[in-house]
């Protein structure tokens, strides 16, 4: 059975990237790219079309410790510009400002069902077009 969607995981935490691909997986979506620097993921972003991603998650905060959200947002900047029809979801402590739909770090780890449920309920007006 093909997967619901296919999605690219953008976080610093190794720990939170395994959390949300077992989730997703779990809930039949396939994580196909995986980043954990804003570099890493810009380089990433220039695959999204070959590897026909359909979600891309991205954390807000990357190395900067004042959290201000600016590396989330500027992915999510660099995502419209070369991938507009990519769904994206903010994953995150806040909002990634520009994101389709934003998720809290703490609720992901709490409600394992959680995240993959957004994705299929984000992704369902996808399919219609």
């Amino acid at each position: 059975m093909p997967p619901e969607a296919k999605l690219a995981v953008f976080d610093d935490s190794e720990v939170f990237q395994r959390i949300m691909k077992v989730q997703l997986e779990k809930a039949g979506h396939e994580v196909v790219l995986t980043a954990g620097t804003v570099p890493s993921a810009l380089e990433k972003i220039k695959l999204f079309s070959e590897l026909e991603i359909d979600v891309v998650l991205v954390d807000g905060n990357y190395e900067d410790p004042a959290v201000t959200g600016k590396e989330g947002e500027a992915l999510v900047e660099a995502i419209r510009k070369h991938s507009p029809n990519v769904l994206i979801v903010g994953v995150g402590a806040l909002e990634v400002r520009g994101a389709d739909i934003n998720v809290v770090k703490s609720k992901i780890k709490s409600d394992i069902g959680e995240l993959g449920n957004v994705v299929r309920e984000l992704e369902t007006p996808m399919k219609v077009r």
